[in-house]
């Protein structure tokens, strides 16, 4: 899965906030870390752009000891370091961001979950949106090109196998439906890669699932309920808020 492709698109015209246009500024940003084939470049897509030098700036290409971050490939996290010179030209602007250190952060309104299912074993599970707050349109009416993405985890420990059950190739099931009611819910399945006679499965150490949310499955303002969790297995779901203003 490239998150990158989920993260770009959602993040670039998020409300912005200022940041002083010195030559080279000190900053602390959050946003998710990834590896953009096929170079391998490593890049901060940030859910909040800020302005720099007259730009807004919604990634940001990342210098300096890459031992720093390589852990954290796929992560959410808060970064501290120096944005230093003209970020590139361009309609999707990026600064260079010499980092000094990363460290994993949950996003606003990250819900978390442990299941047990032995005296030795548990999985951990957390969803979150990202950005959990937005905006469809602007104040001219024109399209923000925001994307929301929902993304659900969950990493298995322990030395005995968990194997489950499952109806369909269905595996993680999102929904998505207004706190007042009133409308139908969205919903999204992500599927098994595999034949529908082979219903049996094995419970992997790490799964990481991300659906985008499009326009119409939250339409209208207000708040709404997002739920993920392996299909048919409630134990497994999650719940957290996702806010559409105008």
């Amino acid at each position: 899965m490239t998150f990158f492709l989920f993260l770009a698109s959602l993040a670039w015209q998020q409300p912005i906030g200022a940041l002083s246009s010195a030559p080279d500024t000190t900053v602390v940003v959050q946003g998710l870390l990834v590896q953009v084939p096929p170079n391998g470049a490593w890049l901060l897509a940030l859910p909040t752009p800020f302005k720099f030098r007259d730009r807004v700036i919604a990634e940001l290409d990342l210098t300096g000891n890459t031992s720093r971050w390589s852990g954290f490939a796929g992560h959410y996290v808060e970064a501290r370091g120096v944005l230093a010179g003209d970020p590139a030209a361009g309609p999707r602007a990026r600064g260079r961001f010499m980092v000094a250190t990363v460290r994993e952060v949950d996003p606003p309104g990250a819900a978390h979950k442990n299941v047990t299912t032995s005296w030795s074993s548990r999985a951990a599970m957390t969803l979150w949106v990202l950005p959990h707050r937005i905006t469809w349109v602007d104040a001219e009416g024109r399209p923000t090109g925001v994307g929301p993405a929902i993304m659900y985890t969950l990493n298995y420990h322990g030395e005995a196998d968990v194997t489950l059950t499952f109806e369909s190739k269905d595996f993680v099931c999102f929904t998505v439906e207004p706190q007042r009611g009133g409308a139908p819910a969205w919903h999204f399945k992500r599927q098994l890669q595999q034949p529908t006679d082979r219903l049996k499965v094995t419970l992997p150490k790490f799964v990481r699932e991300v659906a985008r949310l499009p326009q119409d499955g939250a339409p209208e303002a207000g708040k709404y309920l997002v739920r993920a969790g392996l299909c048919g297995y409630k134990e497994y779901e999650l719940e957290t808020e996702l806010e559409v203003v105008r």
